[in-house]
């Protein structure tokens, strides 16, 4: 870990914000990937684990280790059929995992497919459906339009939005890619001045930021 920071530091001197990102923003995402999931799987736990039945935990459960076991299609057929009749929350994490483990397996478009449709459901609590946008666009920033991606995080953003240290950084990444240092800069200082943001946060966009000013 000592050895990637002292990179980074090198190239943050020579003020390389494209072959920085090129560089490690796959880490970058493979980090924020971890955080995001594992957030959403304990908010659902935490809201959900007193009431609710035990079967379903336990087929969850067994669902997400035959992921972990790359087991993918006997994972994706139980996590399909928890979606179904499970509870609201189960139903959402089990959508959430099957796209997780699409893209663990190699299958980007699937996962975004799963995203795009869990965050257009009306039904499913707005907690998901953002993640599912954030997640989306995550998962397209090396290959979609930045101007389109942009648009699409932007309503996460806002203060209000629970994963909007995320969204902002993403939102800072993509503008840089079109080449909108001023934008990128907003995003970056919108994390960096927020005193509510996690402190990894805060150091990634502040490196980032000296980049984009420098």
């Amino acid at each position: 870990m000592s050895d990637i920071f002292d990179e980074v530091e090198e190239d943050l001197r020579k003020d390389k914000a494209e072959e920085l990102w090129k560089k490690y923003g796959n880490y970058v995402i493979a980090l924020a990937v971890l955080i995001v999931v594992a957030t959403a799987g304990y908010k659902g736990w935490q809201a959900y684990d007193a009431s609710v039945n035990e079967d379903l935990a336990n087929r969850f459960d067994q669902a997400v280790q035959m992921g972990r076991a790359e087991n993918y299609v006997q994972a994706d057929s139980a996590l399909a059929q928890l979606a179904q009749d499970g509870n609201a929350s189960y139903a959402a994490l089990s959508r959430l995992q099957q796209a997780a483990l699409k893209s663990k397996s190699g299958d980007i478009e699937g996962a975004i497919v799963i995203y795009d449709a869990l965050a257009s459901d009306n039904a499913v609590e707005d907690l998901y459906r953002d993640l599912a946008v954030v997640m989306s666009v995550m998962h397209q920033v090396d290959t979609g339009d930045a101007s389109q991606l942009i648009e699409k995080i932007e309503p996460q953003t806002t203060d209000i939005k629970p994963w909007r240290f995320t969204a902002r950084e993403l939102a800072a990444v993509l503008a840089m890619k079109k080449g909108d240092k001023t934008l990128a800069a907003d995003y970056l200082s919108r994390i960096t001045d927020d005193a509510d943001a996690p402190q990894s946060a805060r150091l990634r966009a502040g490196e980032l930021l000296k980049v984009v000013e420098g």
